[in-house]
């Protein structure tokens, strides 16, 4: 019923995992998310398709990331294979998400038929709303 992974089945590394989350869920944060792909595929099986054990992949892959930029990347080629965009727009969004507006100038300079003196100007327009939001001027 469950495959096996690095020579061992894979119901043993849940069961590890399981352990360890119980044990110390801050401690094995790391371990308990590298299993998260073999519980998805013990579960439904092969009726999981593989481009959502790359976004899996991919978000476990992003958490541990940190300030580690080769699984920073791994993590962003497996979300943008799972929803068949370019790496450049995943980046963007993160850069999005965390509030990076000088990162994601490329990914406007991509989607968007502004010159680059005027995705400078927008970006600096908004950190500078940013600021003053910040300091209650509006």
């Amino acid at each position: 019923m469950f495959q096996e992974i690095e020579g061992e089945p894979a119901i043993m590394k849940i069961l590890d995992a399981c352990f360890l989350a119980f044990k110390d869920p801050q401690a094995n944060t790391k371990q308990v998310l590298n299993i998260l792909p073999t519980v998805a595929r013990a579960l439904l099986g092969d009726t999981i398709p593989e481009k959502a054990i790359k976004l899996i992949s991919g978000i476990i892959k992003l958490f541990k990331a940190e300030d580690d930029e080769n699984n920073k990347l791994d993590a962003i080629i497996d979300l943008a294979s799972s929803f068949d965009i370019d790496t450049h727009l995943v980046k963007g969004f993160l850069a999005l998400a965390k509030g990076d507006w000088r990162a994601m100038k490329e990914m406007i300079a991509r989607i968007c038929e502004f010159d680059e003196q005027m995705i400078d100007n927008i970006v600096n327009m908004i950190l500078h709303l940013r600021k003053a939001k910040a300091a209650d001027n509006i």
